[in-house]
């Protein structure tokens, strides 16, 4: 069958089918360039269609602003960002959050990670949560407040993630777990100050960034796991 040969002409008018809106005049201007240079249609739209799939990867790839409520700057939102991230897991997802997030149903904002949970078997999960202490609790009943709580008003779902709470060193006292971030797969992390849970990432004022960087996905994992095996946060029971 004869391949059908489209002008630069036609071509201009299906630009809509390469180009975002606001890179049409300059898409334009290429094409009346590709014109005087005697390209044909069809090395033309393989021009157009390579810059636009770069343009993609690029997009991709750049740091994203994350927000959580008052959203002017149409942002990415911070319990959006979760669900997608958790959405496309294939291996590997960690979690660390101070609010554990806890109600009668379970925390909702680590729901659809249990069904992605559900969806692949394979998938490793692992939750780092902090301890709220003050000087009046120690370490060991502050852990314990957290594990009764665990499996009924933070994770009542199964398969469970492996989980670690902290601090729980006694040495440790002072100190408060207040890291917030998800890495999924080594490769993407979301750091961000809005905890795990509905109030910070539905109520409250919350920013963060989403980036999909291996090397520093890679680096934040390599972080929580020192902690895990410094002793720093311990796992839990149940």
């Amino acid at each position: 069958m004869a391949r059908r040969v489209v002008s630069l002409d036609a071509l201009e008018l299906e630009l809509d089918r390469y180009v975002a809106p606001e890179l049409m005049a300059a898409a334009v201007e290429l094409l009346t360039a590709l014109r005087a240079r005697g390209f044909t249609a069809e090395t033309a739209s393989g021009c157009l269609s390579f810059l636009a799939a770069q343009a993609r990867d690029h997009e991709a790839a750049r740091p994203r602003l994350v927000w959580s409520q008052f959203d002017t700057f149409s942002m990415l939102d911070t319990a959006q960002a979760c669900r997608d991230l958790f959405a496309a897991a294939q291996s590997s997802v960690l979690l660390s959050t101070y609010n554990a997030g806890e109600s009668r149903e379970g925390n909702p904002v680590l729901r659809p990670l249990a069904e992605r949970m559900t969806a692949l078997p394979s998938l490793r999960v692992l939750l780092i949560l902090g301890a709220p202490h003050s000087d009046a609790m120690t370490v060991d009943a502050s852990m314990a407040r957290i594990e009764d709580v665990l499996w009924d008003r933070i994770w009542p779902w199964n398969p469970r993630p492996d989980v670690y709470i902290g601090p729980a060193r006694p040495e440790d006292a002072r100190m408060h777990l207040h890291a917030k971030c998800v890495v999924v797969d080594d490769s993407r992390a979301l750091v961000t100050s809005a905890n795990l849970s509905w109030s910070a990432q539905e109520r409250n004022v919350e920013a963060g960034v989403l980036v999909s960087e291996p090397e520093l996905a890679y680096g934040l994992r390599l972080q929580f796991e020192r902690l895990i095996s410094r002793g720093v946060v311990r796992r839990a029971r149940g």
